[in-house]
């Protein structure tokens, strides 16, 4: 996957829980992807230099960090348990 200038595209990953780390390595053997950055929840910089975050936070402060990537206006992915499996490479990443 490209961003609009045709580079890989950037992904950030917000929390480095279970989820944080699955999405970690699927981003690091996606060949169509570079990581932006993993940033713990608490520490999400006001600009962040990705073309995607992946909000790994705990459920109920999904939208405290989701409303603060929308203002930067980010495109978010909020992987769940399911998804954080194959939403990059299509396989388990564990």
């Amino acid at each position: 996957m490209k961003n609009n200038n045709g580079n890989l595209l950037k992904v950030a990953v917000i929390g480095y829980g279970n989820i944080g780390k699955a999405c970690e390595a699927a981003l690091l053997s996606a060949p169509d992807m570079e990581l932006a950055g993993i940033y713990h929840h608490s520490g999400v910089p006001d600009a962040l230099q990705a073309d995607v975050a992946l909000l790994c936070t705990p459920t109920r402060e999904v939208p405290k960090y989701a409303e603060k990537m929308l203002r930067q206006e980010s495109a978010l992915w909020i992987p769940s348990i399911f998804t954080a499996r194959c939403m990059i490479c299509g396989s388990p990443c564990r």
